[in-house]
């Protein structure tokens, strides 16, 4: 993650401390050192402060001007985007991404923000559109929509991964960020059965997130679902037992970070996988499944389980 600062407020300090000590701008070049095209650019805000070039004015204006270019920093914007991501991934809720795309044609449209790396708004907002083409389909569009949404995927890893391609994906190291983008490609990927690379890259995705203590709920939470999602791929690929161990493993991970999100679809995977195993005791995860999703208020999700449920008992 890049740092990005408002440049347009530091520049104006700049120029409130310059003024405030009756300096002109060759006065301070002269005792600096520094050209006056430089200090002209800076207290302009079309320049980016060099670690260099802010000692030597913090010395010359006895200011901590490391501190203040600190507190300048619009990062804190985009990492309320970084955090929104988890979410957005996890929750499926299509009108939230609508919001957020909105709201990043308000950002885009703020002039007071002059950003550093505008390279990290085009990633997210490719992310964000990718997202919303992968939740918003029917049946008939399902397969048009999959590919829009990786092609957008794609294009928000290849703004900093030029070379990505989805069959190279293993050539690649990935950041916070684009773990996610790669997580959602993976999903998209399951969604039209190709499941097999689905699955590889959804193994490298949790393989690669923090399992400690001091990971982000929202991390804990997308790592469930990866379990879950991983688990569906290996029902479709008939691939049962697999099916059974993943969802075990996801069922595991969500009682010890104590995670109910994604909790009762993973005992849906388990009881659906355990059925198809002619294994006993299918039914008690399938029920709490539903019982689960009824505590929550999802009633719509509560019902499809109802409908397997019932499927299989009068099969």
């Amino acid at each position: 993650m890049f740092s990005t600062y408002d440049l347009g407020q530091f520049s104006q300090v700049l120029k409130d401390i310059r003024k405030s000590l009756n300096y002109t701008q060759n006065d301070v070049a002269t005792h600096t050192g520094l050209s006056t095209e430089t200090l002209r650019k800076l207290e302009n805000g079309k320049t980016i402060p060099k670690y260099d070039t802010i000692e030597i004015l913090s010395l010359f204006y006895k200011t901590d001007l490391h501190s203040i270019l600190n507190l300048c920093k619009s990062s804190t914007i985009i990492f309320d985007y970084y955090s929104k991501i988890d979410w957005l991934i996890t929750r499926v809720d299509s009108q939230e991404i609508k919001d957020t795309l909105s709201s990043f044609d308000l950002l885009k449209s703020n002039h007071l923000f002059n950003l550093i790396e505008k390279k990290e708004l085009a990633q997210l907002e490719f992310l964000i559109d990718g997202l919303k083409h992968s939740y918003l389909y029917d049946e008939t569009s399902l397969i048009a929509s999959i590919q829009t949404s990786n092609e957008l995927l794609i294009k928000a890893l290849n703004v900093f991964i030029p070379t990505f391609s989805i069959t190279e994906w293993e050539k690649y190291k990935y950041n916070y960020l684009e773990l996610r983008i790669l997580f959602a490609i993976a999903a998209n990927l399951g969604v039209i059965r190709e499941c097999e690379q689905s699955n590889a890259i959804l193994e490298y995705v949790v393989n690669s997130l923090s399992y400690t203590s001091k990971a982000f709920h929202l991390e804990n939470v997308l790592i469930s679902k990866i379990y879950a999602t991983m688990s569906y791929n290996y029902h479709r690929l008939d691939q049962h037992q697999l099916a059974l161990n993943a969802a075990n493993t996801g069922i595991e991970f969500c009682n010890r970070h104590e995670i109910m999100t994604n909790l009762p679809l993973l005992l849906c995977r388990k009881g659906v996988a355990l059925k198809l195993l002619d294994s006993d005791g299918y039914l008690e995860y399938l029920e709490n499944a539903i019982v689960l999703l009824t505590i929550q208020g999802n009633h719509n999700l509560a019902a499809q389980y109802k409908k397997i449920t019932d499927n299989y008992l009068n099969a």
